[in-house]
């Protein structure tokens, strides 16, 4: 992948993104852009590159699929009754 295909997915990405990582992406490609006009040369340090191809993944990276756990009913009835008083043995729920 050159540069330029680089940055463009960075670019096609950043609507993927959330805000720090857009906010981030965006001053990545404008101080890309703003180098090469001026130099015409790979305006980034590499490890500036590197996070252009990370955010890039980032924004492209599918969800892992959902595991399904079964039925919670007994776990959440449990959590309802954990916080409630004790009832003395010999004695009948009211």
């Amino acid at each position: 992948m050159t540069y330029r295909d680089s940055l463009d997915a960075l670019a096609a990405a950043l609507p993927k993104l959330g805000a720090k990582d857009a906010d981030f992406a965006n001053s990545l490609l404008a101080q890309a852009q703003n180098h090469a006009t001026m130099h015409g040369y790979p305006p980034l340090s590499g490890k500036q590159w590197y996070w252009v191809r990370k955010l890039a993944e980032k924004a492209n990276a599918t969800a892992p699929a959902a595991t399904n756990v079964g039925d919670f009913s007994a776990v959440i009835e449990l959590f309802k009754t954990a916080g409630a008083p004790e009832i003395p043995q010999g004695q009948a729920a009211a």
